[in-house]
């Protein structure tokens, strides 16, 4: 049987052991993709040495330039029109049918639409998971619905803020791994917010705003351009 100690620890050591495999195996090839990226030489790359110090450093930002080419024939393709979904009914010649894929298109083009109350910034979640597939080679997203603003909502989740257990399956490690960490950056007042709701379990403001300072991820940092 499984107590709250025991979870506490399983969940440390889950996060402990995932993040030493990301760090060994994943996180320098997501590094170096993202200077690349971001039209910087690779960490380790002779034009960062101090014997190339009054050499020229010049990077010719080719890999910049292919994904920002690659990104613009995506968005031609998913919004080139104004229609965000196509239904047609089975037979074409049952009126019934008909009318009900006309209002099945038009209810769900309300809800999907870039406007109103119920938009949706799908040119930003498209373009950025595009983005993710070339730079970091694959995309994170979680899917949920947003009761308050009742709406779809995707988030694309960076892949240095996502752990899955080192056995697992690497052609679907999200089905096989044991446990999956979603590392999620919260503000204090959201933290308090789930304690007061008892989802979580009660903590001192110091040891919240330790957590802060106890893990640096210098992957987020690049990303960040520091």
């Amino acid at each position: 049987m499984i107590d709250d100690k025991n979870a506490l620890q399983l969940a440390r050591e889950a996060f402990s052991g995932s993040t030493t495999y990301f760090d060994a195996n994943i996180r320098p090839d997501l590094e170096r993709n993202l200077r690349q990226f971001q039209s910087k030489h690779p960490a380790g790359s002779k034009y960062l040495s101090e014997s190339y110090r009054s050499r020229s450093s010049y990077f010719r930002p080719k890999t910049r330039a292919m994904v920002r080419s690659a990104e613009a024939s995506v968005a031609e393709a998913f919004f080139s029109t104004s229609d965000i979904v196509a239904i047609d009914p089975v037979q074409e010649t049952d009126d019934y049918q008909m009318a009900s894929a006309e209002i099945v298109r038009a209810l769900l083009q309300y809800r999907l639409a870039g406007n109103g109350p119920h938009a949706v910034p799908w040119f930003q979640t498209v373009i950025g998971a595009f983005q993710d597939a070339e730079v970091q080679g694959v995309v994170i997203s979680h899917q949920e619905w947003d009761v308050n603003r009742d709406r779809p909502n995707v988030t694309l989740i960076p892949r240095e803020n996502f752990r899955y257990d080192p056995s697992a399956d690497w052609t679907d490690p999200v089905n096989t791994s044991p446990y999956l960490i979603w590392l999620r950056p919260m503000y204090v007042k959201d933290v308090k917010q789930r304690i007061a709701e008892q989802k979580w379990k009660p903590m001192t403001d110091a040891q919240i705003l330790s957590a802060a300072k106890r893990y640096a991820d210098t992957t987020k940092m690049l990303r960040d351009g520091d």
